[in-house]
């Protein structure tokens, strides 16, 4: 397990990782004072949305309507964030926007998790752990980014900061519009071809 953590921390340098790291800065700062939670149920939701799709209990990849659908629903998960932020919607927003992106993600496959996507249909249950992980892994700087204000409280006026929660909502809408008009495989597929030349 430590291996696979280290392999996760380690793929943070490749471009196939933004597809799932840069969303989850829509709940990091839009989730203010709630950061912490938001970027949780973010890392919660994309590790059980990875693990679904490995084991194939999981739709494919939105297209047409899907795909609108699913923008529209960052959209609102964003703009509710920003509108009323608070524990409900830190959890909301952060669930939603996490379980999108993963199902849109593409992983960069090292050799740890390449052995965990092998048996993970032989093992499904037990291998679910492992996917938590390998995506908190993936995701360490959004955590330490969260944790910062608890753990240096001179930085907890900066959550109310209103440039923050604007940033939060420019990365959604932006999300949202990407994936609703169907551009956003295209450019996770790009960022995994960008990774697989550095690897």
């Amino acid at each position: 397990m430590i291996e696979l953590f280290a392999e996760a921390l380690w793929a943070v340098r490749l471009p196939c990782t933004l597809a799932l790291l840069v969303p989850g800065f829509v709940p990091l700062v839009g989730g203010r004072r709630h950061a912490p939670l938001a970027v949780g149920f973010y890392i919660l939701a994309a590790a059980l949305v990875f693990w679904l799709r490995s084991v194939g209990w999981f739709i494919e990849q939105p297209a047409g309507w899907v795909a609108f659908a699913a923008g529209f629903a960052v959209a609102v998960a964003a703009l509710v964030m920003y509108r009323l932020p608070g524990r409900p919607s830190a959890l909301i927003g952060g669930s939603l926007i996490g379980a999108l992106s993963a199902w849109l993600w593409i992983p960069c496959v090292g050799t740890h998790l390449g052995r965990l996507l092998n048996r993970s249909t032989d093992e499904v249950w037990t291998s679910l752990p492992f996917f938590g992980v390998y995506v908190a892994g993936v995701c360490a700087l959004l955590i330490v980014f969260a944790s910062l204000p608890l753990a240096v409280p001179k930085l907890e006026p900066l959550l109310e900061h209103d440039a923050l929660p604007r940033v939060g909502l420019g990365i959604g809408l932006a999300l949202a519009v990407i994936v609703a008009f169907g551009f956003y495989e295209d450019i996770v597929g790009q960022l995994l071809q960008w990774s697989l030349r550095i690897q």
